[in-house]
């Protein structure tokens, strides 16, 4: 349920900022959208419902270990428990919001993005980034204003667009401003990873690092599916070789949607930070053990070796990146590059799990070995 929550809440989020920021680029820049007059009500009522549920939980868990009445343990949580401020935060900023929309003009809605920008600082005060030190606060909300702007825009303009002309107008922006956000998540990305799993490659035995791993492997052919469409499509656009990206838009968006599910996941484990420690009361993900299949002991780390089937999936992952980019840029079927992004993730993912070992008990291993048959020799 939290999972669900979770996913919801950047979905509605997104579509939230995607409407704030469309409404100040001039109509002449962007196709013509026809947004229902209930989207904005509606994804704030999910993300009030959707966000309140972690609060619940835990104030359900205070209430039973204090035998305090639920109300009781709910002004608790709220005042006294990072996710409650959050929470009151996060409330406080969208009805500032949605207020702000009675008052300000059409020319002035860009003001409302400034308390849209203190909802993602409340979303973000009660993430495991924030709770490891104030420099990762800053990196989650960064990482949460990139993703939702980029895939706020996608998703309203693969959905709620309907012009068939401007489009090259609207690219002209878009391209620019994608790979801004590209940048900003991956450098807030990184950020992350070094704060929360900075041993990465052995973050593979626990679930989390599985999920992380797919995340990243689903983010890869996302740069490259927004190159396509910058620099290959609109090239067409220009030649008049393409009458609408509106469906190529919708499927990167639903990737987008994927990857948000993926975190939200990932959003409702512990990150480990000493993977060795971790493993001592966490099983090992059930893939990693199978794939791996060494227990990971302190002082030991996970690498990659270059086999014969690691590196024969690994030029199949990159063929299939190289064939989505040549789907979306020729205007081929839209549904052939979620296909293609499906394939390359399978191959990446076993192309990297066959290929991992446990560097220090491989040694330990051979040092055996030589024994033995040292042993045998006397």
């Amino acid at each position: 349920m939290i999972i669900i929550a979770n996913a919801a809440v950047f979905i509605a989020f997104s579509i939230f900022i995607g409407i704030h920021i469309l409404e100040i680029i001039p109509k002449e820049k962007r196709p013509m959208l026809r947004i229902p007059s209930f989207t904005l009500p509606a994804t704030s009522v999910v993300m009030i419902v959707f966000s309140f549920l972690p609060v619940g939980v835990i104030t359900e868990q205070a209430a039973v270990v204090s035998s305090d009445p639920f109300p009781t343990a709910l002004i608790d949580v709220l005042f006294d428990y990072t996710i409650g401020q959050g929470f009151i935060a996060f409330l406080l900023f969208l009805a500032i919001t949605l207020a702000g929309r009675f008052v300000l003009k059409e020319k002035r809605r860009w003001l409302l993005l400034i308390p849209s920008i203190g909802m993602v600082f409340g979303w973000a005060w009660s993430s495991h980034a924030a709770a490891f030190s104030n420099q990762g606060f800053l990196f989650d909300a960064l990482h949460i204003s990139a993703a939702a702007a980029w895939t706020g825009v996608l998703l309203v303009i693969g959905f709620l667009s309907i012009g068939e002309d401007r489009w090259l107008s609207f690219f002209d922006w878009f391209t620019p401003f994608a790979i801004t956000m590209v940048s900003l998540l991956f450098v807030s990305g990184l950020g992350m990873l070094f704060l929360l799993t900075p041993e990465y490659t052995n973050s593979w035995m626990l679930s989390y690092g599985q999920w992380q791993l797919l995340k990243h492997l689903l983010f890869l052919p996302l740069v490259f599916y927004g190159f396509a469409h910058g620099f290959l499509m609109k090239k067409r656009l220009e030649n008049q070789e393409q009458h609408t990206p509106r469906f190529s838009l919708q499927m990167e968006s639903a990737v987008l949607v994927v990857v948000f599910i993926v975190t939200a996941i990932m959003a409702d484990q512990e990150p480990p930070h000493e993977v060795a420690e971790t493993l001592e009361y966490t099983e090992t993900s059930g893939i990693a053990a199978q794939m791996i299949d060494i227990d990971l002991a302190t002082g030991e780390t996970v690498t990659w070796s270059a086999s014969v089937p690691a590196v024969l999936l690994g030029i199949a992952a990159l063929f299939t990146l190289f064939l989505c980019v040549y789907s979306i840029g020729t205007g081929r079927p839209f549904w052939l590059a979620p296909v293609f992004i499906a394939l390359f993730v399978a191959a990446g993912y076993f192309a990297i799990m066959i290929g991992a070992d446990v560097e220090a008990a491989a040694e330990v291993i051979r040092q055996r070995l030589s024994c033995t048959y040292a042993g045998l020799t006397y």
